[in-house]
């Protein structure tokens, strides 16, 4: 899916661009696809996570089902707001860091 995506974000702007094809789409292939991962990592092992007594569901929020829901896992500011930002920075990174090595 990240691949998927990311060919998608590369193809809209293939046109807009003189770098080298090649150089290009791998860049940004590369970056959307780490940065899909590291999004992963972070989500599954440091976001927050709350279980809801009433739907006995895990979920990522303080409030479910009208209840506070209880805290279970996680560090409690990194929600998945906080994921999402550093995995779009990260991403963004991987392209400047991999754009310089490659051209």
């Amino acid at each position: 899916g990240s691949f998927g995506g990311s060919a998608i974000i590369a193809l809209s702007g293939f046109f807009w661009n003189e770098i080298q094809p090649e150089i290009y789409f791998s860049s940004i292939i590369l970056a959307g696809f780490l940065s899909s991962y590291l999004d992963s990592i972070i989500g599954a092992t440091l976001q927050v996570k709350y279980f809801c007594n009433i739907c006995l569901r895990k979920i990522e929020r303080k409030i479910h089902c009208g209840i506070p829901s209880e805290y279970e896992s996680g560090i409690k500011w990194i929600t998945n707001d906080v994921v999402n930002l550093a995995a779009s920075f990260a991403g963004g990174l991987f392209f400047i860091i991999y754009f310089r090595v490659a051209v």
